[in-house]
This record gives structure tokens, sequence and C-alpha cells, in this order.
């Protein structure tokens, strides 16, 4: 079901983007649950809007890749499957690995402490809160502003197909295991430092190369066997 609090921050927005950001969140932070069925007149009941937003917000999250809709059958939240998981890490590392090359010098000529700025922010933000959902996505802002910084709009639109999979995917990944802050940052800092102490294009590409590989051979593994 919905929480009311993930809904009680959007009433000041639109109706379609007030139901877009409830279900949103609602996925990925698996209140609504992978292969659950969405049926539209309970969730305009639920949210106090008609049927029309409601379905606007579908056709929304179903081009973010956050729900399948099957004409006739209805609509569900995205399930989890090993090849979703395999298709958007083989994405990951052919993406930002090749982003970051673009992207180091910008780095450098702008702030080399970008990064290690974002973790830090991070880390005190997590301390104070608690909230994984936030620390999620700061985990993904550490990765977008690699593609921001590329200054590619190409890579810049395929990063956008894919960011709340990634959201959503990081999510049930850290499910049955405890999410530290310092795993966040330990996660990440072979990165960072590669930018803030210059270490060149080719050793900041290849860290976020590393840390792709990592990512899908440790943080996914208990998805994987989770969802055989």
């Amino acid at each position: 079901m919905i929480g009311d609090k993930i809904y009680a921050d959007a009433m000041k927005k639109s109706a379609s983007d007030y139901v877009t950001e409830v279900l949103r969140k609602s996925i990925i932070t698996r209140e609504l649950v992978q292969g659950e069925r969405l049926v539209e007149i309970d969730i305009a009941k639920k949210l106090n809007v008609s049927i029309t937003p409601v379905r606007h917000a579908f056709m929304q999250l179903s081009k973010e890749g956050l729900i399948d809709i099957y004409p006739y059958k209805g609509s569900y939240v995205t399930k989890i499957t090993p090849k979703l998981v395999s298709d958007m890490s083989a994405c990951r590392i052919m993406l930002e690995p090749e982003a970051a090359l673009y992207a180091y010098d910008h780095f450098v000529e702008s702030d080399p402490d970008y990064l290690m700025n974002i973790i830090e922010e991070a880390r005190k933000s997590y301390q104070k809160t608690d909230d994984l959902y936030e620390l999620l996505q700061n985990d993904v802002r550490l990765h977008r502003s690699i593609i921001e910084f590329s200054d590619n709009k190409v890579m810049m639109d395929m990063w956008e197909a894919i960011n709340f999979r990634v959201l959503l995917l990081q999510s049930y990944a850290k499910e049955g295991k405890e999410f530290r802050i310092s795993y966040f940052v330990n996660n990440h800092l072979e990165i960072a430092e590669a930018l803030a102490l210059k270490k060149g294009k080719e050793a900041f590409s290849k860290a976020v190369k590393d840390h792709m590989i990592h990512s899908r051979e440790t943080d996914f593994t208990v998805l994987f066997k989770s969802i055989e």
C-alpha cells in the first residue's frame, strides 16, 4: 500500500505530477512491490483524484521503466528479473566509463572535489535523517554528474532513460543487507579520489568501470539469488 508520508509533500503539484511522484517513490521504496498490479480506480480513490491524472502517471512511469502496461491485462510494477539486472549492468558499464573520459577535464577545470563533496554531503545528511531513499538518490546523483560533466547530450539522454531503473534496482539490491553510510562512502571513494587527486582521465574512467563491475558482482549477488 501507498504510505501517507510519501504523498504528503506532493500536494501542491499538478494532479498528474502529484500522482506520478507518489507512485514513483512508493515503487522505489518498495511500498508497491515488484509485480504488484496497479488498478487505476483504486489509486484514484486513494489519492482523491480523477482517473485522468492516474492514467497520465502510468504512462510517465512506464516510460521510466517502473511500470509495465499490458493492454487488456492491466498495469503492474516492473518485475525485477535476472535479465533486467544483467541488461542494466551492461548498459552502465558501457556508458559511464566512456562518459568519464569526456567528463574528467570538465571536472578538473570546474571542481576536482565535486564528487568528494557529493559523498560528504550524503554522509552528513544520512547521519541526520537515516533516510535510505535520499541516500539512494545521492548515489544516482553522483553517477549522473559524471554523465552531465561529459557535456554529451546523447549520453545524457541515454542516462535519463535508465535513471529511475537504476534507483529501483539499487533499492532491491540492498534488500537483506544493512546499508551503512560507510559502505556508500567506501564504495565510491576510489572514483572520487581519482578525480580529486587528478590521476588522469584513464585512471578516472577505470575507477568508474571497476566500480560498475564490483556492483554487478557484489551488490546484486543477493538480488540475483532472490529472483532465480
